[in-house]
C-alpha cells in the first residue's frame, strides 16, 4: 500500500492538525475531509468562505458522504457504545452538593434553562416574532453567547442538543441546507438496526485491572501511512495484541460474564 506516497491520502498526515486539514481542504490542496460533529460543523470551518474563494455555492461543488455499507452489503456505521457523558462529577462531594449540582443539570435540561444557555435573556438578546417563535433580530448584534460568553458552556454541559428540544425551534445563525444534510443522515440511520453492545464485557475487563487497550487511532494510522500491503499489515497488529495476551482477556471475560 503506498497511499501516502501516490497522493490517496495526506502524506503528512501524522503531523497534520485539524485546522491544518480544513484549510487545506478550504484552499484545494485535499479532495476529501473527514470532519467532527455535524454538517453544521463544516459550515462554521468551511462553507462560510466557500463562495467568497471560488464563487461557486458550496454545496455545488462539495458532497456529504452518505452512510456505507458493511461486508454484508447492508448500510452500517460504527458504534462503541450507546451513550456516553463528558461531564464528571467527583466521588468525593458529599450529598448537600451533589444535591446541588444534579439540581442544577435538572434546571439546565428544563424549558427555562435550555433558553437560558441558548438564548440569553429574553429581551436583551432574543424575543418572540409574531407567530411565536423565537427570534435574535433587533436583540443585540451576532449569537446571544457574545454578549453572554458563559452561556456556551451551560448549553453543552448537559446535553449536546439544546435540551433534548427539536434544533428547528431555535433561531438558526447556519444555512438550512447543512441542518437538511443532518436530518437526513438522522433519518437514514435511524432505519438501521444497532449492533448488540454488552456493557457487561467493559465492566468484567475494567474489574480485572488490566493495562491493556486496543490503541486503534495508531493502528488505523499504521495502515494508512505503511508500505507493505493492508492485511499483511493488520494481521502483523493483531499478531502483536495477541502476544500482549489478547485472547486470553478474551476467554477471561466470557468466563466471567
Amino acid at each position: 500500500m503506498a497511499g501516502c506516497s501516490e497522493g490517496t491520502i495526506e502524506a503528512d498526515i501524522a503531523v497534520t492538525t485539524s485546522t491544518q486539514a480544513l484549510e487545506k481542504f478550504l484552499q484545494g490542496s485535499n479532495a476529501a475531509i473527514v470532519v467532527d460533529g455535524s454538517a453544521t460543523n463544516i459550515y462554521t470551518d468551511v462553507g462560510q468562505y466557500w463562495e467568497e474563494i471560488y464563487g461557486n455555492d458550496f454545496f455545488d461543488d462539495v458532497k456529504f458522504l452518505t452512510v456505507m455499507q458493511d461486508q454484508n452489503g447492508d448500510p452500517a456505521y460504527p458504534i462503541w457504545d450507546y451513550a456516553w457523558s463528558e461531564s464528571y462529577i467527583s466521588s468525593h462531594v458529599d450529598e448537600e452538593k451533589l444535591d446541588r449540582i444534579l439540581a442544577i443539570y435538572d434546571y439546565l435540561l428544563s424549558r427555562e434553562g435550555v433558553l437560558l444557555s441558548n438564548c440569553g435573556i429574553e429581551g436583551e438578546t432574543y424575543g418572540y416574532d409574531e407567530d411565536g417563535n423565537i427570534t435574535y433580530e433587533g436583540y443585540g448584534t451576532g449569537t446571544p453567547s457574545d454578549t453572554y460568553a458563559s452561556i456556551d458552556v451551560f448549553a453543552y454541559l448537559v446535553s449536546w442538543t439544546p435540551g433534548m428540544e427539536d434544533s428547528n425551534d431555535f433561531p438558526r445563525t447556519i444555512p438550512d441546507e447543512y441542518y437538511d444534510v443532518n436530518d437526513e443522515l438522522v433519518a437514514i440511520a435511524q432505519t438501521i438496526e444497532i449492533p448488540e453492545y454488552n456493557y457487561d464485557c467493559t465492566s468484567a475487563y475494567v474489574s480485572m485491572g488490566y493495562e491493556m487497550s486496543l490503541e486503534l487511532e495508531d493502528d488505523l494510522l499504521t495502515i494508512m501511512t505503511g508500505s507493505d500491503d493492508v492485511e499483511t499489515m493488520w494481521n502483523d497488529i493483531i499478531a502483536g495484541y495477541q502476544a500482549d495476551g489478547l485472547d486470553e482477556i478474551i476467554e477471561e471475560v466470557n468466563a466471567a460474564i
